[in-house]
């Protein structure tokens, strides 16, 4: 059956190959003419499943938001995503975007990210000397940030600025 133009190949060896060369999606979906969703439909039904750039990023986040009440919600919210994108232009797996961009913005302004344990989305606050310089709000009760976390989440400057906002 192989590659057809426009559509996803059929055979379920050729499509493996293909998920293992190409991690992005994105790309095979332009490749072959069909919406990312379909490429990720079509690697679920295969049972392949990816550590992408947001597992990396959301592992250094302070909130567990796997079990949210409002999940959804959150991991939709334009903060959420400007954090975590934050975090992956700095783990070197993305470029800035308008999420990260406008993330930056507001932290660097002296805003840092907040979630209440309830909430459907991010806030930004002012930010405190007892936020310790970092981009988020740290949770109460919470395991102080590691050292790979502190890295991850210190609030940008200087150059570093200037290269998210280019």
């Amino acid at each position: 059956m192989g590659d057809l133009v426009g559509d996803l190949p059929k055979d379920d060896l050729a499509m493996r190959k293909i998920l293992l060369a190409e991690s992005d999606y994105g790309v095979i979906a332009a490749r072959f003419g069909v919406s990312r969703q379909a490429v990720s439909y079509r690697a679920l039904n295969l049972h392949m499943h990816s550590r992408g750039p947001k597992v990396e990023a959301l592992a250094v986040l302070p909130w567990d938001v796997s079990n949210h009440p409002h999940r959804a919600e959150v991991i939709r919210d334009s903060i959420f995503r400007g954090l975590r994108r934050m975090v992956a232009v700095r783990l070197r797996e993305r470029e800035p975007d308008r999420y990260a961009k406008a993330f930056v913005r507001h932290v660097v302004e002296g805003d840092v990210a907040h979630l209440e344990p309830d909430s459907k989305r991010l806030i930004y606050v002012r930010r405190l000397p007892s936020d310790g310089g970092l981009v988020v709000r740290w949770p109460e009760g919470s395991a102080p940030p590691s050292p790979t976390q502190l890295q991850l989440l210190v609030c940008p400057e200087g150059e570093e600025v200037s290269a998210f906002l280019a």
